[in-house]
């Protein structure tokens, strides 16, 4: 399968000012929790990560502060922007604009931010929350995992031990990716970026997942 065309970059990020947070990992982990490797890059020098599914694996988001710790929510229940900022260039699963039908017996997919930018755009919060509600920090709460004893990837293999995938890194999101919202055959764009308790936003991380590209492996 060929990928689809490519996607519709998003705004050039901002560099954050000195003493904001630093997304440091951005990536994925298979059903293992195994880490997977990006098989290059585009031509805007994002990462790209191969798979023949749009299931069965995790999106990880990995942080470190700046002069004020983190946030740790993904979901914000009061309506607003959460601490963890994920948008999609394109739908997941369905599509749907549920907020969180992320449960039997409503399960559905999340849409897509088009152009895809960071805004306070109504539509661009109610994304952001719809996907976030998702990340799971062990106990089945949309939280960061503060601990690098809770992570959710494997950093050392015989036997299994748990840990961030890179050194720096203060917290950990985990976002198991579903059926109900996987991701499309060819090119998705994830952007992501992380807030403070100062309300501080760090600079937006991109990459690109391709699914279903000819030489793909689920390894």
């Amino acid at each position: 399968m060929s990928p689809s065309a490519s996607p519709t970059p998003t705004q050039t990020a901002t560099p954050p000012a000195s003493g904001a947070p630093e997304i440091t990992y951005l990536g994925l982990t298979r059903a293992d929790d195994h880490p997977v490797s990006p098989v290059g890059v585009d031509e805007q020098n994002r990462p790209v990560f191969s798979r023949i599914l749009g299931q069965g694996l995790r999106l990880v988001i990995e942080a470190r502060q700046g002069d004020r710790a983190l946030g740790r929510q993904a979901y914000n229940p009061d309506g607003g922007l959460p601490d963890l900022q994920i948008i999609v260039s394109r739908p997941l699963g369905n599509g749907s604009t549920a907020l969180c039908d992320a449960a039997p017996p409503l399960l559905g997919g999340v849409p897509a931010t088009d152009p895809l930018v960071f805004s306070d755009d109504a539509t661009v919060i109610t994304a952001i929350n719809d996907l976030g509600c998702r990340v799971d920090d062990g106990a089945g709460a949309p939280l960061g995992r503060p601990n690098s004893e809770q992570a959710c990837s494997v950093i050392d293999f015989a036997p299994s031990v748990y840990g961030f995938v890179e050194d720096r890194s203060q917290l950990q999101y985990c976002l198991p990716i579903a059926f109900a919202w996987s991701f499309p055959a060819g090119d998705t764009i994830v952007a992501a970026r992380v807030r403070d308790l100062d309300g501080r936003t760090s600079a937006v991380k991109e990459i690109v997942l391709r699914v279903g590209a000819s030489g793909a492996v689920e390894d």
